[in-house]
C-alpha cells in the first residue's frame, strides 16, 4: 500500500456513509420521504442488481434475517464484511496485524461481494424471465 493513511480514509468514509444511511432511514421511517419504484423493473421488465436492497436493509433492521437474505443477500454480506473490516482495522491500529493482511481482506471481500451481487441478479432474472417467478 503506497499511502499509509489509506485505511484511515476508508474507515472515515465507511462511517460517514453509515451516518448518512442512518439519517435517511430515520427520515424514511417518519414519512419525510418515500422511496420510488425501481426504474429497471418498471421500464425494462427485469430486476436491477440492487433490487430488493431497501427491503433487505429494513428487514435486517427489524432482525428478520431470513427475509433480508431472501430480498437481497448482498446487504447482509456487506454489513458483515464491514464489521470484519472494523475488527481488522482496530487490530491494525493496535499493531497486531500487518497492513498487507487488511489490504488482502479488502480485495477478497470486494470480489466476493461483487460475485454475490452478480449471481443474485442473474438468478432473479432467470427466475423472472424464464419461469415468471417474481421475488
Amino acid at each position: 500500500m503506497k499511502d499509509k493513511k489509506f485505511f484511515d480514509y476508508l474507515t472515515f468514509s465507511i462511517v460517514l456513509v453509515g451516518i448518512i444511511v442512518c439519517f435517511c432511514i430515520f427520515l424514511f421511517s417518519f414519512g419525510f420521504f418515500t422511496i420510488p419504484a425501481c426504474l429497471f423493473i418498471t421500464k425494462f421488465g427485469f430486476y436491477c442488481p440492487a433490487c430488493g436492497a431497501t427491503r433487505a436493509f429494513l428487514s435486517l433492521m427489524s432482525f428478520d434475517l431470513v427475509t433480508s437474505i431472501k430480498s437481497n443477500p448482498f446487504i447482509f454480506y456487506t454489513i458483515f464484511a464491514i464489521f470484519v473490516y472494523f475488527v481488522l482495522y482496530i487490530k491494525l491500529k493496535m499493531k497486531k496485524i500487518s497492513e498487507t493482511l487488511l489490504e488482502n481482506y479488502c480485495k477478497k471481500a470486494s470480489y466476493i461481494g461483487i460475485s454475490i451481487l452478480l449471481i443474485n441478479w442473474i438468478l432473479r432474472n432467470v427466475l423472472l424471465l424464464i419461469w415468471h417467478i417474481g421475488i
